[in-house]
């Protein structure tokens, strides 16, 4: 836990009822200054220890069904492939290739995702995404300008087949509901690690509000997946790579992840 997470514990939640974990979430955000993503930390850890106060696994105590979640990832092994483009034309369509041969070697219509460079305007992404296009099929083209380049995302949703997708640095619904209002995005990426998972559940709700899918951003030991089944219109978690000492309930395999019984969220230092 950073310094800042541990801080605002002391300041705000000794004392408090650890299973009001939105009622807590929103007193955090209610206190001005606090770091967004030092609130995102505690929120995580709150679900948490309200999950294994009930005994239960963290996705039956967020309500969902402990249904298994399509992977999207940077190598091939998943159900979905994204790549990050660069500025250069030919080595972008190189990997875009070999993202759908090896993904349609097991898959009818692979989904192909495309992570722009953060130096792209919207006319910038128009013009590479057009290109693109003229060879491949691509799902969703995440952050093609600035995030907070509203009228730039709605341009390249009109100018290309490819949906709009961002939301992976959003920290608060003050940055997603302009895009809400406005229909700029085609897909909402929820961060855990920077919105909370509270804050990811609010979010997912508003979305379908607007029959939009979401896409969970990779996540320590892939708790994202737990919320698989608790949010509507849930389309792909991102595989994140585990590290050698950490342990997770969370299980990939095939490009599908799955969390087991483990009471909790599941996570822990291996021995």
């Amino acid at each position: 836990m950073s310094d800042a997470a541990a801080d605002l514990a002391r300041r705000l939640l000794l004392d408090e009822d650890a299973r009001a974990v939105p009622a807590l979430y929103a007193y955090m955000h209610s206190q001005e200054s606090n770091p967004a993503a030092a609130i995102a930390t505690l929120d995580i850890a709150l679900w948490d220890a309200k999950a294994k106060g009930e005994g239960v696994p963290l996705w039956r105590s967020l309500g969902g069904d402990g249904r298994s979640a399509y992977l999207i990832s940077d190598d091939h092994g998943a159900h979905a492939a994204r790549i990050k483009l660069t500025d250069d034309d030919a080595n972008d369509l190189a990997a875009i290739a070999a993202a759908h041969e090896a993904l349609s070697r097991r898959l009818v219509e692979p989904v192909i995702m495309v992570m722009a460079p953060e130096n792209w305007t919207a006319d910038i992404a128009i013009a590479r995404m057009q290109e693109i296009e003229q060879h491949f099929d691509i799902s969703y083209i995440e952050a093609p300008c600035s995030a907070e380049d509203i009228e730039g995302q709605l341009k390249v949703s009109a100018a290309v087949r490819a949906g709009v997708a961002n939301g992976r640095s959003f920290s608060g619904r003050q940055q997603f509901t302009p895009h809400l209002k406005a229909r700029s995005l085609d897909m909402f990426i929820l961060n855990i690690h920077e919105i909370g998972i509270t804050g990811a559940i609010e979010m997912a709700d508003a979305a379908f509000t607007y029959e939009l899918p979401i896409l969970i951003a990779g996540s320590a030991g892939n708790v994202g997946v737990h919320l698989a089944g608790a949010m509507p219109y849930f389309a792909f978690a991102e595989k994140s790579v585990v590290p050698d000492w950490l342990t997770t309930s969370v299980h990939c395999d095939n490009g599908i992840a799955k969390s087991d019984q483990t009471i909790g969220n599941g996570l822990g230092l291996r021995t």
